[in-house]
């Protein structure tokens, strides 16, 4: 899970399309803080705590015997999966994470180059290695070609 965002009430109330009264009612349940609220001071409650805190309210709902619990812990369940993909898209947004077909694309092109670099080795390699009569020399050049090889599965897109 995310790290989450620091929020207040009323953007908590916001955030999981309830109401300020429905947010006391979780005080008194025990939803998590950050800072207690009260002279002069904001309540601030982290958002993936509070999912997290939700979650386990929900299984405990749905673990009940009462029938109308399970229905509480299903709504429950949803609002979490709701703010938890609205975390996700915000994460998205700013970056700090990618969709993981991104990811997938461009390991698998930077593997191709590093693998085409490592099949052409030893046609590059032979007429060098030829030439030397010296082992030190022959180990210099061919860790001199694996390390660029091996450069360019640490480029970073950088330049």
């Amino acid at each position: 899970m995310t790290k989450g965002r620091e929020v207040n009430k009323a953007e908590l109330a916001d955030i999981w399309g309830v109401s300020l009264p429905t947010i006391a009612a979780w005080l008194k349940k025990g939803i998590p803080f950050k800072q207690k609220g009260g002279n002069g001071k904001s309540w601030i409650f982290n958002t993936a705590q509070v999912a997290v805190w939700r979650d386990e309210l929900a299984r405990e709902s749905v673990k009940a015997d009462k029938p109308g619990e399970s229905l509480e812990g299903a709504k429950l369940r949803k609002a979490s999966a709701d703010a938890s993909i609205a975390e996700l898209e915000l994460a998205i947004k700013n970056e700090s994470v990618i969709p993981m077909d991104v990811a997938i694309d461009q390991v698998a092109s930077e593997y191709a180059i590093v693998r085409a670099a490592v099949m052409s080795l030893p046609s590059r390699m032979a007429p060098l290695v030829a030439a030397l009569d010296d082992v030190g020399k022959v180990r210099t050049e061919l860790e001199k070609q694996v390390t660029e090889i091996l450069a360019e599965l640490s480029y970073d897109g950088a330049e």
